[in-house]
Formats: C-alpha cells, structure tokens, sequence
C-alpha cells in the first residue's frame, strides 16, 4: 500500500492532493535442468486515478562453468506523482527565474525491457557484460513550454512542465571487470555506454517537435577505474589507491549541455596503531589530481563543481569491544 499526500497552500488547487496506489507481486523460480533456472513474476496494482495495471517479469539463467548466461524481459508501468501531476512553483535556477507546472492530464508511462546478461567469475578475476533495450511510451519528461503573458508579468523567463513524450528509448551496455593481481594489488573498473532519446508531439510550436532528442540528463559514456595495494608490516598497515571517473557530454533541455571531463583522486590510508581496545586510522591524499575546473559561465550547466586539486587529510579513532 502507497499514500502519498501533499499540502502547499497557493502551490496546488485547493492546497492540497493526493492518491493512493495497492500493488501485491508474487515470483517462483523452476529448475529446469541442472543448469537451467526460469523465474517468472507478476505484479498488480489498483490506482486511485488510473485503475488497475498488470505487469510481468521473465528471466532465465543458463550455468555454463563459470559462466552464467541471463536473459530477461519485463514490462513497466510508472504512474506519474503528485508533484507531476499538480505542483506548480517559482525558483531562481542559476541566475535564471523559471517557472515549474505540474500537468492533470499526464499519462501513465510504460515500458518494455530486454537484457541479456554475461557474468564470468573465477576466485581472482569476474567480469560482467549486459546489453540492453528498453522501450518507452509516455515518457514523463519535464520540457520546455512558452511563457504565458501572467508568467512573463512576474518576471519569469523560462517555464517548464511536466509531459509526456509519444515515444522514448535507452539502448545500452554496462560493462564491469575485478582482478586480485600478484603483489596484494587490486583491479576494478567499469564502463557504461547509453544512447537514451525521446520524442516529443506535445507542443506542435517546440523546435523539437516530433523530433528524438536526448533525453534530459543522460551522458553516453561514463567510466570507472580503481587499483589498490595494501600491505601489513608488525602492527601498522598502509593502503594506496588510485580512482578515477569518466563522463561525457551531458546533454540537457534547458541551460546548455555540459562538457565531458575526468576526474582523479590519489589516496593513502594508514592504520597507525592497532590496540585490542582501539585503533588509531589516518588517510592522505589528493583530490582532482590533474586540477580540472570546469569553467562554464555561470548559469549554465556545469559538468562538475570542483574547485580544482586539493589536499586532505584526516584521522580517525575506532574504539571496539572489549570481548574481540
């Protein structure tokens, strides 16, 4: 059982809304053959405003050694919120006065998901690759609108609101990868790639009508990396890392995209004393190693807030039971 209710006096009709969903899920798993498993699952829910919804679920896993090979298809069904559907509100946004409506008439949006999933695992080494396609109907999206003459009057210069957009889709692969290297190093890093758009049929007087965009806040690659190395001597143990993150352009309906960029942390970690009673933790490091700043103007999107490189450091006392 879902309840959510909001009140805002001047914010909503009649101050106040709200809405109830109930949903019940039921699941069970068959074991075909010794290597073969198929879960099957089902959801049904009863909506104050929009009815009754059924939505399912298929996997199946195929063990193959030290592979395991996963297929799976499910149907979804979001139901727009409260705050979709009646919040309106004022707010200055990066210099920006914007105006935010929520919309009655929006519609529920569904889906339509397949994945096909690889994982490879060995005591030392796992990897695992996903491909997926996910197809949208009724995108809730928040777009764009004109200003209207009482909004402009108040000084607003941008309004936004919540629709639905005819048709959307993410089309992507994740990519993840754990090594345990000779010498106590440590290895792990992921990649993602997302091609992720929708089209609009809302406004016949939008630039981007029937056109597919990107869909707001999406990035089309987006990278991990991290290795590791820690070693005890006596009583005092040492730890080095190094991580960093890839994203690229990040594309964005209103304020301008942003620009792709990486960023590298340096750390050391250090247990200085280690009593039975308590231990003594220090960590030293850099942040931002290569200094990057993201120098967008201000009021448009920024990819990252980082003032640039910077120093930290910091202890730590951990206090435990007396009985370990």
């Amino acid at each position: 059982i879902y309840f959510d209710k909001l009140i805002s006096p001047y914010r909503l009709e009649g101050d106040k809304a709200d809405y109830y969903s109930l949903e019940a899920y039921g699941q069970d798993e068959w074991k075909l053959t010794k290597n073969l498993n198929i879960t099957a699952g089902i959801r049904v829910g009863q909506h104050k405003a929009f009815g009754q919804t059924i939505t399912p679920k298929l996997s199946a896993m195929y063990k193959l050694g030290h592979l395991n090979i996963r297929g799976t298809y499910s149907n979804g069904y979001k139901t727009p919120t409260v705050k979709e559907l009646y919040y309106h509100y004022y707010a200055s946004i990066m210099s920006t006065y914007k105006a935010y409506y929520g919309n009655t008439e929006l519609k529920p949006q569904t889906s339509n998901y397949y994945s096909l999933n690889f994982e490879y695992n060995l005591s030392h080494f796992k990897v695992n690759l996903t491909g997926y396609i996910n197809n949208i109907r009724d995108l809730i999206a928040l777009q764009t609108i004109p200003t209207s003459y009482e909004d402009k009057v108040q000084l607003v210069e941008q309004t936004m609101k919540y629709v639905n957009m005819a048709k959307a889709y993410t089309t992507g692969a994740d990519l993840s990868l754990d090594a345990e290297l000779p010498y106590k190093i440590k290895l792990s890093g992921g990649y993602s790639f997302l091609q992720a758009k929708a089209q609009r049929t809302d406004d016949e007087t939008a630039d981007n009508y029937m056109k597919y965009t990107y869909i707001n806040g999406t990035s089309k690659h987006n990278a991990t990396f991290k290795v590791s190395w820690s070693n005890t001597l006596l009583k005092y143990k040492m730890g080095i890392g190094i991580n960093g993150r890839y994203l690229s352009k990040t594309y964005y309906t209103a304020d301008g995209n942003t620009s792709g960029y990486q960023i590298w942390r340096f750390t050391t970690s250090h247990r200085l004393i280690n009593k039975k009673q308590w231990s003594l933790d220090s960590d030293l490091g850099v942040d931002n190693l290569f200094n990057y700043i993201d120098c967008t103007p201000f009021g448009r999107n920024r990819g990252t807030t980082s003032p640039g490189r910077t120093l930290f450091a910091s202890i730590s006392i951990t206090f435990k039971n007396a009985d370990n």
